[in-house]
C-alpha cells in the first residue's frame, strides 16, 4: 500500500473519469441517444464509481485523520451517481415503449376494428327485427281488415265464429287455422230435381258443409251465391211436387234447408222410374 499521498492522487483520478462519464451519459440523454448507448454509457459509470469506492476505502486507511472527511466525500460521489443512475434507468424505459408502439398500435387498431364490426353486426340484427316485427303488424292488420271486409258482406246478424289468426301469436290452439294462401273456390252445382244432377250437387255441397275446414262465414258467404232453383220434373205431367228452395235464413247456419216435403213421386208416368227426392234430399 502506498503513502496516502499517493493514494489521494489516484482517488482524484478515479473521481475525475467518473465525473467524465456522468457527463458523457448525461448528454446521450440530453441528445436523444438510442437506448443501446445510454445502457453501456451506464455500465461505465457503474465501473468508475466502483473504483472510486475502491479508493477511497484504501484512503481512509492510509490516513485515519481524514477518515471522517472520507466518508463524506464518498457520500457527495454516491449521491451523484445515483441521480445520474435514475435518469439513465427512465430514459431507457421509455425508449423501449416508443420501440413498443408501433405493435401496440397494430393490436390496438384490430381491437378496435373487431368492435366496429361488432357494432355493424348488432345494429343489422336490431334493423331485422324491427323489419319482423313491422311485417308481422302489417299482416295482423291485413288480416283484420280481411275479416271486417268480410263481415260488412254478411247480412246475418249471428255471432261469427270466425276468427283471423295474428302472426304475432306465437301459441294458437284454434284447429281452425286460416292458410296462408287464400281458401280455394268452391261452387255448388244447382239441383233442378233432375236425378241425373243429383250426385255433382251432392259432392260438391257435402265438400262445403262436411269436408271442408272453412270458417263458418266463409262457408257463409259461398252459400249466399247458391240459390236453389225450382226442382223441375223431366215432364210437367210425369211429376207434380211442390217448389223447393234453399235460402239462406235470418240466422245461420240453416236449421232446416227444405222447406217442403217432396213427394215419394205418386204421380208419374208409366214406364219410369220413380225416384224418391225427399230420400235423397234429407242428406242435406
Amino acid at each position: 500500500m502506498g503513502s496516502a499521498k499517493t493514494i489521494l492522487a489516484i482517488r482524484t483520478s478515479a473521481k475525475r473519469r467518473h465525473t467524465r462519464q456522468a457527463n458523457h451519459l448525461k448528454a446521450l440523454i440530453d441528445g436523444g441517444g438510442t437506448a443501446d448507448d445510454v445502457n453501456v454509457a451506464l455500465a461505465v459509470l457503474e465501473e468508475a464509481y466502483s473504483e472510486v469506492v475502491r479508493v477511497n476505502a484504501k484512503y481512509k486507511q492510509a490516513d485515519k485523520g481524514k477518515e471522517q472527511d472520507a466518508i463524506e466525500w464518498e457520500a457527495e460521489i454516491n449521491t451523484f451517481y445515483m441521480g445520474c443512475r435514475k435518469a439513465a434507468e427512465e430514459y431507457s424505459n421509455k425508449e423501449k415503449e416508443k420501440l413498443d408502439v408501433a405493435p401496440n398500435a397494430k393490436k390496438r387498431r384490430l381491437e378496435l376494428e373487431f368492435e366496429r364490426e361488432q357494432a355493424k353486426l348488432d345494429e343489422q340484427r336490431k334493423l331485422e327485427d324491427i323489419r319482423q316485427q313491422s311485417q308481422r303488424e302489417q299482416e295482423d292488420l291485413t288480416l283484420q281488415i280481411e275479416y271486417q271486409r268480410q263481415l260488412e258482406g254478411l247480412k246475418s246478424p249471428g255471432k261469427s265464429s270466425f276468427k283471423p289468426r295474428f302472426t304475432s301469436s306465437i301459441n294458437d290452439s284454434d284447429d281452425e287455422k286460416r292458410p296462408r294462401e287464400p281458401w280455394p273456390k268452391i261452387s255448388i252445382t244447382p239441383f233442378n230435381g233432375d236425378s241425373r244432377t243429383w250426385p255433382d250437387f251432392e259432392l260438391s255441397f257435402g265438400a262445403l258443409i262436411n269436408n271442408t275446414r272453412m270458417p263458418e262465414d266463409m262457408k257463409l258467404l259461398v252459400l249466399r251465391k247458391f240459390r236453389t232453383l225450382k226442382r223441375a220434373s223431366a215432364t210437367a205431367k210425369e211429376v207434380k211436387s211442390p217448389e223447393v228452395r234453399l235460402e239462406p235464413s235470418s240466422g245461420w247456419p240453416i236449421e232446416n234447408p227444405l222447406r217442403g216435403k217432396l213427394d215419394n213421386a205418386s204421380e208419374t208416368s208409366p214406364g219410369k222410374p220413380v225416384v224418391k227426392f225427399e230420400n235423397l234430399l234429407s242428406k242435406l
